[in-house]
């Protein structure tokens, strides 16, 4: 990415440019922008994932998702913050923090570890210090008022 990095202004050029002539292909903008492609996939894996999943789900690959898809890579791959929060939102809704969990609200015996509620069970994370890789004890199952409380205790 370097020094040939690409504005988003020029991102949006590329992609009116490509809907609106024969000047380019999609080939050819995929390998213009496979720089951030990969960024995307490096830094935020679930949500790289979660996108081109529901983009390969798709019943209509027509060109408006090719260039959605190219658009939303690059922000990924370009803007640190958001890649960041989104990777996290992505990451609460993928199978593996599903499982995880579900591990964590199983051996809490399905209530909440402060009030032993067993209504609306969240798992909330004691550290972020191994995030995507969390272990037992940075997990623990609590009921959405406790977890409420939790975050605002700040």
């Amino acid at each position: 990415m370097g020094s040939d990095k690409i504005s988003s202004d020029e991102l949006m050029k590329d992609a009116g440019e490509y809907l609106f002539s024969d000047k380019y292909n999609f080939m050819s903008i995929i390998n213009k922008y496979s720089n951030y492609i990969h960024a995307a996939h490096e830094k935020c894996p679930y949500l790289f994932r979660e996108r081109m999943d529901k983009y390969t789900q798709s019943s209509d690959l027509d060109i408006f998702n090719d260039i959605s898809l190219i658009v939303v890579l690059y922000m990924i791959g370009s803007n640190t913050d958001v890649c960041r929060h989104n990777e996290y939102l992505a990451y609460l809704r993928s199978e593996a923090w599903r499982s995880i969990a579900k591990e964590v609200k199983d051996k809490a015996g399905s209530k909440c570890a402060v009030c032993n509620s067993i209504n609306s069970l969240n798992v909330h994370h004691k550290t972020y210090e191994n995030l995507y890789h969390e272990k037992e004890e940075d997990l623990i199952c609590l009921c959405k008022k406790c977890h409420s409380k939790f975050h605002n205790k700040d």
